[in-house]
C-alpha cells in the first residue's frame, strides 16, 4: 500500500496534530484563566507557535470566551489599523473610521469590541506581530492596558515586540512561552497518527535529522517524498526507500512545492502573498473558487470568517515571503493594481479604501491624497514617524500638496532625523500659506518647529 490510497495522501494534507506541546498548552491556559494579561509565544518559523495559540484560542472558546485572530502582514505593515481591520470591519464605516485621533480611536474601537463580545472574555490572538502596523498595535496595549481583552502573541523567537507592546511584555503578570523543536520520540508518534499506521524507526531519525524536529519542516518533507514516491507503507509501517531524504533549506522545500501549482492555485497565492487576506469576493481570475478549495485542501491557503464575510489567507508566513521573493517586480505591481482596481469598483469600506490607497502606491499609481493624510496622522500619533513620512510624502506626490501637508511632512522629518529635509518642507509649506485663520495657525506651527530645527543644529 502506497500513496495511491486517497486516504493517506489526504492525511497528509490535512492539518496535522499537535504533539508535544501539552505541557505549553496547560501553562498558557492556566495564565490566561488566571491573572496573566498576555502569554508570547516564540519559536522557529514552522516550529508551531501559531498552531499552540490556535489550540489554546479553541479551549478558552469553549469556556465561553470571545476569540478574534489577526495577523500581522509585512505588504501592509504601513497602513495604519492594516492588522485589526479584520475584526473591526462592522464599524469600520462609523466611529472607527471618523475618529481624529488615537484617543478616540480607543474609545471607538472599545465601544466595538464590547457590541461584539455581548459580556464575554475576549482573548486576542496577535499572530506575526513584528509585522502588525503600529496604529494597530498601539490600540492593542491600550486595550490590554484597560483589562478589555487577553492577548496571546506569536513571532520568531529572535524577533523583538513592538516598541508599544514592551511595557506589557516585560509585565510581572506575562508568560513567555520558548518552543523548541520535536525530538525523536514526539516526531515518530506524530508521524504514526498522521500517516494511520506506525513510522520505521530508521525513517522516523532520517526525517527527524533532516527536519531538526521542526513540524512545517517535516510535513514539507514528508509532503516531498510522497510526491516522490520514496515513502511506502511495507506491512505495518511506514519506511522511506531509494536516497537518503534532502534537506535544503525550508523556504527553498517551500518554493519547490509552489512551483507544482497549477496557474490559477499560483495566481491565488500570488494575491495573497501580496494582499492577504482578501475576501473570497476578491478573486476575479475565473477557476478561483476552485482553486482556493484545492489550494485549503492542501494546507497552504486557510479560510475564516470576519465579521460577515470569509477571508482567506497562506497559513504561513514563510509561503507568503517564499511567494513574495519568486514573483517578478513587473507582476508584482500587475497584480497589486488588478486588486486595487477590483476592490475599488465595490462600494469599497474606509478600511478597504486604506487598502486600496497602499497597493497603489506599492504599483506605483496614484493613490487618494485626503486618506493618506489621515492615515499620515495616525501614523504619527501612534509613534509610527517613518510610516507617518512615507504616507505624507505620498499624499503630497498624489496632489495634496499644501501647507498643512508640508507641515506634517516636516514634523515627521524632524521625527526621523532629517532636519534639513524638514526645513525644506517648511519653505514649501510658507508657499502655500495664506491669511486666513487657519493659516495663520500652521503658520504659527510652522515657525516653531523652524526655531526648534535650528537650535537644534
Amino acid at each position: 500500500m502506497d500513496f495511491e490510497s486517497a486516504e493517506a495522501a489526504a492525511a497528509v494534507d490535512s492539518p496535522w496534530p499537535l504533539v508535544g506541546r501539552e505541557a505549553a498548552r496547560e501553562r498558557a491556559l492556566s495564565a490566561l484563566r488566571g491573572p496573566a494579561r498576555s502569554v508570547w509565544i516564540r519559536g522557529e518559523y514552522g516550529v508551531g507557535t501559531s498552531r499552540l495559540a490556535a489550540e489554546v484560542a479553541a479551549e478558552l472558546e469553549s469556556d465561553g470566551w470571545l476569540s478574534v485572530g489577526v495577523t500581522g502582514n509585512a505588504a501592509l505593515s504601513a497602513v495604519p489599523l492594516a492588522t485589526l481591520a479584520p475584526v473591526l470591519v462592522r464599524d469600520m464605516s462609523g466611529p472607527i473610521a471618523s475618529a481624529p485621533d488615537t484617543v478616540a480611536l480607543f474609545s471607538a474601537a472599545s465601544a466595538a469590541l464590547s457590541t461584539i463580545a455581548r459580556g464575554r472574555r475576549i482573548l486576542l490572538v496577535l499572530e506575526d506581530a513584528g509585522h502588525a502596523d503600529p496604529v494597530s498595535v498601539s490600540l492593542i496595549a491600550r486595550l490590554v492596558d484597560a483589562g478589555q481583552l487577553r492577548l496571546v502573541t506569536t513571532a520568531a523567537h529572535d524577533e523583538a515586540e513592538p516598541n508599544t507592546l514592551h511595557d506589557i511584555a516585560a509585565a510581572p503578570d506575562t508568560v513567555r512561552i520558548e518552543l523548541a523543536g520535536l525530538d525523536i520520540d514526539q516526531t515518530a508518534e506524530l508521524l504514526g497518527l498522521v500517516l494511520g499506521a506506525p513510522i520505521g524507526h530508521g525513517t522516523a531519525l532520517r526525517l527527524h535529522r533532516a527536519s531538526s524536529g521542526n513540524p512545517l519542516f517535516l510535513r514539507e518533507l514528508v509532503i516531498g517524498a510522497r510526491d516522490a514516491g520514496a515513502l511506502v507503507r511495507a506491512a505495518d509501517h511506514w519506511q522511506l526507500t531509494g536516497e537518503p531524504v534532502d534537506s535544503p533549506a525550508l523556504p527553498e522545500l517551500i518554493r519547490a512545492r509552489l512551483r507544482s501549482l497549477t496557474p490559477g492555485e499560483r495566481d491565488a497565492v500570488e494575491r495573497l502573498a501580496l494582499c492577504q487576506p482578501l475576501s473570497l469576493d476578491e478573486f476575479a481570475r475565473p477557476g478561483a473558487p476552485e482553486a482556493l478549495a484545492d489550494l485549503e485542501q492542501h494546507g497552504i491557503v486557510q479560510v475564516h470568517e470576519a465579521g460577515a464575510r470569509l477571508h482567506a489567507l497562506l497559513t504561513h508566513p514563510l509561503y507568503a515571503a517564499a511567494v513574495r521573493e519568486s514573483t517578478p517586480r513587473r507582476r508584482r505591481r500587475v497584480l497589486l493594481g488588478e486588486q486595487a482596481d477590483l476592490v475599488a469598483r465595490r462600494n469599497p469600506s474606509p478600511a478597504d479604501r486604506l487598502r486600496v490607497s497602499q497597493w497603489r502606491l506599492d504599483a506605483g499609481q496614484p493613490a487618494d491624497p485626503g486618506l493618506l493624510l489621515r492615515s499620515a496622522r495616525l501614523a504619527q500619533q501612534a509613534d509610527d514617524h517613518r510610516g507617518a513620512e512615507r504616507l505624507v510624502a505620498a499624499a503630497i506626490a498624489a496632489g495634496g500638496d499644501d501647507a498643512a501637508a508640508n507641515v506634517l511632512h516636516a514634523q515627521t522629518l524632524w521625527a526621523i532625523g532629517q532636519g534639513a529635509d524638514a526645513l525644506q518642507a517648511l519653505d514649501r509649506a510658507d508657499e502655500h500659506v495664506a491669511d486666513g485663520p487657519g493659516d495663520r495657525a500652521l503658520h504659527a506651527e510652522a515657525a516653531t518647529l523652524r526655531a526648534r530645527i535650528n537650535g537644534a543644529g
